[in-house]
């Protein structure tokens, strides 16, 4: 199968709560920790179909694509959480409607 990456422009943002505790241990931070510093390579993973409570099974279809950080950028908003959004560079790898082996 060939991959004609000009045919797929996807875009990847993630968004997280901040905990308001810089040093507690919780998953909110752990996305900090993760997502906001730059040149960290993921595979983006989206399910195509199906709840996402379910186990991922065999035929089950998904998209993936190279992405790499950014610096992240505190979502501040009067009345809301605190948030941090990512919005990742594209990293040349794009596998479009993937299905799961077993």
């Amino acid at each position: 199968m060939r991959w004609y990456i000009t045919f797929y422009n996807p875009e990847v943002v993630f968004e997280s709560f901040r905990d308001a505790d810089i040093t507690a241990t919780g998953e909110f931070n752990e996305a900090l920790n993760l997502m906001a510093f730059p040149d960290i390579e993921y595979i983006a993973i989206m399910r195509v179909g199906g709840l996402s409570t379910d186990a991922f099974a065999a035929t089950n279809r998904i998209k993936m694509v190279g992405v790499k950080t950014d610096w992240g950028i505190d979502v501040l908003a009067s009345g809301e959480n605190v948030r941090l959004s990512q919005s990742f560079f594209a990293n040349d790898f794009v596998n479009w409607n993937y299905e799961v082996a077993s």
